[in-house]
């Protein structure tokens, strides 16, 4: 998860470029965002391991919480951020690192970040994971749809591959500011066979039932 949340930063801090469907793919995933020159939206506070976004009249600065970065080096991400010029990144005095951008800019990077997670389902569908055939999910990241050979799933690993699915609609969520109350992805599997549901994932939920079995993630 933490070398997961480093990588996006990094691509979408440092490497967020102009893009001419920025701001469609941005709003489509979210909209009911406001516009520009519309109200503050108000903030949400970096505690807890949620990351705070508060959306200016003009600005968006997101906070990450020291708590996503314990154990990585996050300097690399924030220097490639400021040279690049994309977002204003500080890393703060408990750890968290505040990155400042315009709201266009902030649209830019929910664009990259969508484009992200549908290369990275892609990526998922018939390649290092033989036994899912598709994914699918709503236009919110909350409900992800895989849809798999329930026989060769089942004898395999290849479940491993839906912790990056539910990591990939949280960040959505994150990063476009949802409450963290509210903050959720279910990931169903389907039997390609039958097109029944048989299993699913609730995450932050999974999450916790790995820290308290014990399971590492990395």
């Amino acid at each position: 998860m933490k070398k997961w949340i480093v990588l996006v930063l990094i691509i979408l801090l440092a490497g967020c470029g102009a893009n001419g469907k920025a701001e469609n793919a941005a709003d489509e995933a979210n909209p009911d965002a406001p516009e520009n020159g519309e109200a503050p939206a108000g903030e949400e506070q970096a505690e807890g391991g949620a990351v705070e976004v508060d959306k200016g009249l003009f600005n968006v600065e997101v906070t990450v919480p020291p708590s996503f970065f314990e154990g990585e080096d996050i300097d690399e991400a924030v220097e490639q951020a400021k040279a690049e010029g994309k977002a204003d990144a500080v890393k703060n005095a408990d750890g968290s690192v505040t990155f400042k951008m315009s709201k266009d800019q902030h649209k830019e990077m929910m664009a990259e970040l969508l484009e992200s997670v549908e290369g990275l389902t892609n990526e998922m569908k018939g390649g290092d994971y033989p036994s899912i055939r598709d994914i699918t999910h709503d236009k919110r990241y909350t409900k992800f749809e895989v849809t798999v050979d329930r026989e060769q799933f089942e004898n395999s690993f290849d479940g491993f591959a839906l912790l990056g699915v539910g990591f990939a609609g949280m960040y959505v969520q994150l990063f476009d500011g949802v409450k963290p109350d509210d903050l959720g992805v279910k990931v169903s599997l389907i039997d390609e066979a039958t097109g029944e549901p048989f299993d699913e994932m609730i995450f932050p939920d999974v999450l916790d039932e790995m820290e308290e079995s014990g399971t590492e993630m990395e």
